[in-house]
C-alpha cells in the first residue's frame, strides 16, 4: 500500500514537472518582450561575449582552490557556490531577455517584410525551440549543482544567442551606419 502511494506521488511530481516544462516552452516560444529597444546601435552593442564569464563561473577550479587553502571551512564553499549560482542566474536572465529581444526583432522583420521569408521563420522557430530546451537543461543542471553534482554548460545557449544576433544583423540594410 505504501509503495503505491509513493508511486502515485512520484507520478504526480513527474506530471507537474512536465506541465512546468510545457508552460516554460510556451512562454519562451510565443511571448515576446513588452518593449523592443531595437536600433542599429543596440544590435551593434549586443554581443554574446558578455556572457562568456558564465562558462567559468560554476567551474570547479575555484572550488578546489578554496578547499586547498588553510582555514577552509565547508560553509565557505556552500556560500560561495550559492553566490555564484545567484550571479549565474542573473547572467542567464539577461541572456534570455536578450535572446527574446532579438527574436522579437526578427519576428517584426518577418511580419513587415515586403517579401516572404519562410527560411527566416523556420530558423527563428528552430532556434527558439533549441534555446528553450537548453534553458530547461541549464535549470536542471543548476538544481543538480546546488547538491554539488554535475556541471552547468551554457555554451549552446551562448552560441544560439550569437547565431540569432548575426541573423538579425544581416537583416539591417547595408546603408545603415553601425557603430563599432
Amino acid at each position: 500500500m505504501e509503495s503505491m502511494i509513493l508511486v502515485g506521488a512520484l507520478a504526480v511530481l513527474v506530471c507537474l514537472a512536465m506541465a512546468a516544462a510545457i508552460v516554460f516552452l510556451y512562454r519562451s516560444l510565443f511571448t515576446g518582450p513588452k518593449t523592443l529597444p531595437v536600433s542599429v546601435d543596440w544590435i551593434s552593442e549586443l554581443s554574446a561575449v558578455r556572457y562568456r564569464p558564465m562558462e567559468r563561473l560554476l567551474a570547479g577550479d575555484d572550488y578546489r582552490f578554496l578547499a586547498s587553502q588553510p582555514g577552509y571551512d565547508s560553509r565557505m564553499l556552500r556560500r560561495l557556490r550559492a553566490r555564484r549560482r545567484r550571479l549565474f542566474r542573473s547572467y542567464l536572465a539577461a541572456l534570455s531577455r536578450d535572446f527574446g529581444l532579438v527574436g522579437a526583432a526578427l519576428r517584426l522583420i518577418i511580419t513587415y517584410s515586403p517579401q516572404d521569408r519562410p527560411e527566416l521563420s523556420r530558423i527563428l522557430f528552430q532556434q527558439q525551440v533549441l534555446f528553450a530546451a537548453g534553458m530547461l537543461r541549464v535549470q536542471f543542471d543548476l538544481l543538480l549543482d546546488s547538491f554539488g553534482l554535475g556541471t552547468v554548460d551554457v555554451g549552446g545557449l551562448v552560441r544560439a544567442m550569437e547565431y540569432m544576433r548575426l541573423e538579425l544583423r544581416q537583416m539591417i540594410p547595408a546603408d545603415q551606419p553601425v557603430s563599432a
